[in-house]
């Protein structure tokens, strides 16, 4: 068997490729997660806020059905 530089270029060529893919691919997720945890942030804010206004809506209510 014999191996020859234009083998060893290929094989080595094909290392670089998928390493370079690997890495981009792992920044792209790190990325998307970091989005998706300032999503899910501003989502618990939003629902809180819809329900503290509920709750203000409900006090409001609540104090009128007492008069």
């Amino acid at each position: 068997m014999q191996v020859e530089l234009k083998d060893i270029l290929t094989w080595g060529g094909t290392l670089v490729v998928v390493a370079g893919a690997w890495f981009s691919l792992k920044g792209r997720v790190a990325l998307l997660e970091a989005m998706q945890g300032r999503d899910r942030d501003e989502m618990r804010k939003g629902f809180n806020d819809i329900k503290e206004g509920l709750q203000r809506i409900e006090d409001k209510m609540d104090g009128k059905a007492d008069k």
